[in-house]
Formats: C-alpha cells, structure tokens, sequence
C-alpha cells in the first residue's frame, strides 16, 4: 500500500485495486471535510450506526440525527467569509451552523463508517 488509512473504516477492504476506485477520495478527511479518529463526529457516527445492517440504514440515521439536531445558524450565514472552513466537532457541539456545516459533519460521519460522501 501506498498510505495507511487516517481512520479506521468498517466494512472496507483495501486491495491494490482501490487507488484507482473513483469513490475512495470520499472516504477520508480533507481540508472540508476534516476528521480523525478523535473526532466527536466519527464516534457519533459509530453509535448511531450500531448493529444497523446496510449503508441505507446508516445513511438515514445520520441524516435523520444531522436534520434533526443542528439547526440553521443566520447570523453566521449572514458574516461568514469567503474562506470559511468547517469545523465538524463544533459544529455537534453548538448544534448550528449554515449549509457547509452541514454539509460537512454529514459527509464526515458517512466517510467514517465506511460509505463515500463528497
């Protein structure tokens, strides 16, 4: 292998075959979509994801706990700059933010278990 994964992922098994697969970009942290290990997110993810048995069902439940728990924040959308970046953890821990936030904690929670988010 090339790289060690930054993050444990379930149900991934790596075979040379994966540096050439289109999805594994969206598997792990980059600069808008940053996670580790010790992210609050990736161990949400990992509770709400417990004993669930397929992608959909772990899909729905992060977007479900995503939708209902963090709510629009319009004072940030109103003053936010151009070169905002998200930040997941706050974001679960203020539970507000604008459209990139969620965006983010969303794709980061999934790429954390496993399934490919952009």
């Amino acid at each position: 292998m090339f790289f060690s994964p930054p993050v444990k992922i379930k149900n991934l098994v790596f075979t040379s075959s994966c540096f050439f697969n289109d999805f594994l970009p969206f598997l792990y942290p980059n600069q808008y979509v940053n996670f580790s290990q010790d992210s609050k997110a990736v161990s949400l993810a990992a509770q709400l994801t417990s004993g669930l048995t397929s992608d959909v069902e772990a899909l729905t439940a992060i977007y479900e706990y995503v939708t209902a728990n963090i709510t629009y924040d319009n004072e940030k959308a109103a003053t936010v700059s151009g070169n905002y970046l998200p930040d997941i953890d706050e974001t679960l821990s203020t539970k507000k933010g604008i459209c990139f936030d969620y965006a983010s904690l969303t794709a980061a929670m999934l790429r954390s278990i496993g399934i490919p988010a952009k």
